[in-house]
């Protein structure tokens, strides 16, 4: 499919049964549905689409149990060894909050189900919080402790990154308590203090860095902003040129800083990056050529797509399906998920030829999104998505910095070469170049270092 003209003829035919059916081995369960606070890029809660006001803001003990029995089932009937489930929001410690034990009960309704099952499913937990209640009740660290509960604080940065879009609802701050929970989490080093930053191109890269470097992290998250080529900062550009929006850069700039780290902490994006230069496979949900496989489940039991498709309008995210009559299997066949699993054949044409396709995967589904772009391809769910990501150019920016970074290094390319893994070809160029590069610096180096001899 290395000619775009037919890759375009091809997107006409496209039917949804050609899409690569892959079980979900991730699951967000919508805990909560209503947030503490009110962070300016939410998609959710201060965005157009105020659907989230039907439904009911907690799931209930019925709906808990259903949901843990049909994950248990799709995992054993998939024979899958392992899945994370994640408890989400919302702000997901509204639920503790409310109902003071709730997390302890859920978890026993996922083990419970595995044991009626007689399950080998092993299943990790998980929680992305913006902290301002755990800051609060540090004795609930003991609780997620027990339940061996991987915590994830949302916080962007130091304080003045971190209140330029993460404030509360009456304008306050609330970086005070996010950190206090990062650092309460850090006082229990075996469920590893994870973070999650949205950037913000007023945040200063490398001072963002090294304020999470400063405060122990494990894990370091960096989303860029959710936007689709109808959003206003987008819309004019679609038909355009594509050029870098400065989140490249910015991505560019941190990732110097981590990679001239010797103690750095990890960065999925990044490392994704070079595993994928390396040819070696990577599976993340926003980036990367591998096929989503992450399963959303509302306070309601309503199984849905996963929710940033809201982007694109309101009622993208719903299936009509649920946990009380649906299994997780009945809904890989559901056109609007095997949208997203179509892998290459679900990229937009201008994509087909990019030397870094095989790298960025085309970039996050959502963020491909422009209403009526696409009249003729016959597979109406996917069809609007067939376009490249709104920050194509960003990504390939970052993707070239990396590769030539890691082509500086000779003795990775070594590594790679002498584990026999298939390098992407963009990386392999850029290495050998740096390498004839770098051995022609060498070879005029001892040259000049002789010239210099023989006069003495």
């Amino acid at each position: 499919m290395a000619n775009p003209e037919k890759a375009l003829e091809l997107s006409e035919r496209l039917t949804a049964d050609m899409a690569i059916r892959t079980p979900y081995d991730v699951a967000i369960v919508k805990v909560f549905n209503r947030c503490d606070i009110a962070c300016s890029y939410c998609y959710v809660y201060t965005g157009e689409d105020q659907s989230w006001r039907n439904s009911p803001p907690f799931m209930e003990d019925d709906v808990m149990k259903a949901t843990a029995e049909r994950i248990v089932e799709h995992g054993d009937a998939n024979g899958l060894d392992r899945m994370l489930v994640v408890f989400h929001g919302g702000e997901p410690l509204l639920a503790e909050h409310t109902r003071p034990g709730y997390f302890g009960r859920a978890v026993g309704m996922f083990e419970s189900a595995k044991a009626v099952r007689d399950s080998p499913l092993t299943i990790n937990y998980g929680l992305q919080t913006n902290g301002q209640l755990l800051a609060a009740n540090p004795r609930w660290m003991e609780m997620f402790a027990r339940l061996n509960m991987q915590i994830g604080v949302s916080i962007d940065g130091g304080k003045e990154a971190n209140d330029r879009d993460r404030l509360s609802y009456s304008g306050k701050s609330t970086h005070a308590l996010a950190e206090a929970a990062l650092r309460l989490v850090r006082q229990y080093p075996r469920l590893e203090a994870t973070t999650l930053a949205t950037i913000n191109l007023r945040n200063n890269p490398k001072e963002t860095y090294q304020y999470f470097k400063s405060l122990g992290v494990k894990s370091i998250g960096f989303n860029l902003p959710h936007a689709t080529w109808d959003s206003p900062e987008f819309a004019e550009g679609y038909k355009g040129r594509l050029e870098p929006t400065g989140y490249g850069q910015w991505m560019c700039d941190t990732f110097d800083c981590w990679w001239s780290d010797s103690s750095r902490p990890a960065i999925s994006l990044y490392q994704a990056i070079i595993r994928l230069l390396m040819g070696q496979p990577t599976k993340l949900e926003y980036f990367g050529p591998s096929i989503p496989n992450v399963a959303h489940i509302r306070t309601d039991g309503a199984i849905a797509d996963i929710d940033t498709m809201t982007l694109s309008s309101p009622d993208a995210l719903e299936l009509n399906m649920n946990v009380f009559e649906h299994s997780l299997d009945d809904t890989l066949s559901h056109p609007k998920i095997q949208a997203r699993q179509m892998g290459e054949l679900g990229l937009a044409a201008a994509c087909i030829t990019c030397p870094v396709k095989d790298i960025c995967g085309g970039g996050y589904f959502a963020h491909r999104h422009k209403e009526g772009s696409n009249p003729n391809v016959a597979f109406p769910e996917l069809a609007p998505y067939l376009n490249p990501t709104v920050y194509c150019a960003d990504l390939y920016q970052l993707i070239n910095h990396v590769a030539r970074r890691l082509a500086e290094n000779r003795m990775t390319y070594s590594l790679m070469v002498r584990g026999g893994r298939g390098m992407s070809g963009i990386w392999r160029e850029l290495v050998d170049e740096a390498i004839r590069n770098r051995d022609a610096r060498i070879e005029k180096e001892r040259l000049d270092f002789e010239r210099v001899f023989a006069k003495k």
